[in-house]
């Protein structure tokens, strides 16, 4: 399978499962799209996260919300592609499913980032 479409994919099942009201807590204000590589090719996860401090990355480490089906592996095919090439198409899907499916993200969500493994998230939403 391709992997920008297992990352479609996946996108759109997360996308559901944030629409659900009882799978989805109210608290939650950030996302990060996390993209880290792992020893058979890359994975992709999301988490949810009840607080945010912009002067550090230290929330990053306190974790209230992770759909089911989390840490999604893309394949031994995605070793072939660059690390920066990788999350800059990673951070690209992420940025064109928000802006398609921006009716679906609750109101009480207000950042959403991209986080490679180094840590650093990207803000994408602010």
């Amino acid at each position: 399978m391709d992997i920008e479409i297992k990352i479609l994919n996946t996108l759109k099942g997360w996308n559901e499962l944030i629409n659900i009201p009882d799978q989805f807590p109210v608290d939650i204000i950030a996302l990060n799209f996390g993209i880290q590589r792992v020893f058979d090719g890359y994975e992709i996860y999301l988490e949810g996260y009840d607080w945010v401090d912009k002067s550090s990355e230290i929330w990053l480490f306190d974790i209230k919300w992770t759909p089911d089906l989390n840490y999604i592996k893309l394949g031994e095919e995605s070793l072939k592609i660059d690390r920066s090439e990788m999350i800059l198409k990673y951070k690209e899907i992420i940025g064109m499913s928000i802006k398609d499916c921006s009716f679906i993200y609750p109101k009480s969500v207000i950042i959403i980032t991209v986080c490679d493994s180094a840590g650093v998230p990207e803000f994408i939403i602010e």
